[in-house]
């Protein structure tokens, strides 16, 4: 499995402490943790923590071939934990990963790659010079799949960038306040069920998956739902829960699950990682199966 991500590698400070992050980083991180080939396209400082991101990610195993260095700070991001270990963000209106370009020799060694995925989410596209660059990215390279974490942060979106988006995308996860913001922005009322089947008809989308936190997922495609309980867990703090999901999510579908069965292993994985300190802490798979078996 080879997967391409897109965006923003950014440090999380939590309590005075950085923590490497980045939504759609977090989710190749832990898919090359599941085995998988992870490769990732962002613009880092040419400072110290830009420095410290190179050797990180290198130290993860994601290939960092598509790696720009810019003179702007690498990202850092406040996280405050308030109940129940739930983040809110203080985000730096402009930042490293604003400036992420792509020459027509990226787009044909992306394309050369041949990714069976590639991942996306919204707040990468808050600048036009990012923005673009996605968009060319999309239009001018073929992937199996793409998989958008709708990932709706603070006043970084609008309708336009929501509907491309979508429009973008085969495989999608929100979660419960996204939903319900995405079925008011475009007329979408009643179930979940309902909600999946106007965005498969609007946009096209394959597979959705709505999550509710620790309560579990529901996951859609044509064949059918389900709907799969969370796991309660001891929190830390739920930075990064969300990604290992979504990574557990192209993990199962990889690799020919069923929807209860993927949605049961997401949720088994970001339950793991709520139960740890930071987005992508040690582990190994059986973590995850000593989970499943208490």
């Amino acid at each position: 499995m080879k997967v391409l991500g897109f965006g923003a590698v950014l440090w999380d400070e939590i309590d005075d402490n950085l923590n490497i992050g980045g939504a759609v980083f977090n989710l190749a991180a832990h898919l090359r943790r599941l085995g998988s080939e992870s490769g990732f396209i962002t613009a880092i400082g040419s400072d110290e923590l830009g420095r410290e991101t190179l050797h990180i990610m290198r130290e993860y195993g994601v290939d960092t071939s598509f790696i720009q260095v810019v003179d702007t700070q690498t990202c850092v991001v406040k996280v405050s934990l308030g109940a129940e270990g739930i983040p809110a963000y203080s985000i730096p209106d402009f930042t490293s990963w604003d400036m992420i370009d792509v020459d027509e020799k990226t787009l044909s060694s992306v394309n050369e790659a041949c990714y069976d995925y590639f991942c996306f989410g919204t707040l990468e596209q808050r600048n036009a010079v990012s923005r673009n660059s996605l968009q060319a990215i999309l239009h001018k390279c073929t992937f199996g799949h793409v998989f958008l974490d709708l990932n709706l942060r603070l006043h970084y979106f609008n309708n336009e960038v929501l509907r491309y988006s979508l429009k973008e995308c085969d495989l999608l996860k929100l979660n419960d306040e996204e939903a319900a913001r995405v079925a008011g922005t475009f007329g979408f009322n009643g179930s979940y069920d309902s909600l999946a089947q106007s965005l498969h008809e609007a946009f096209g989308i394959d597979l959705i998956c709505i999550t509710e936190g620790e309560k579990g997922a529901y996951l859609w495609s044509a064949e059918g739902w389900a709907y799969c309980r969370g796991y309660r867990v001891d929190v830390v703090d739920t930075v990064g829960a969300g990604d290992a999901f979504s990574a557990g999510l192209l993990h199962g579908h990889h690799n020919g699950l069923s929807l209860s069965e993927m949605g049961d292993f997401a949720c088994r994985l970001g339950a793991l990682i709520a139960s740890r300190r930071g987005a992508v802490p040690q582990y190994v798979c059986n973590d995850i199966d000593a989970l499943e078996a208490k």
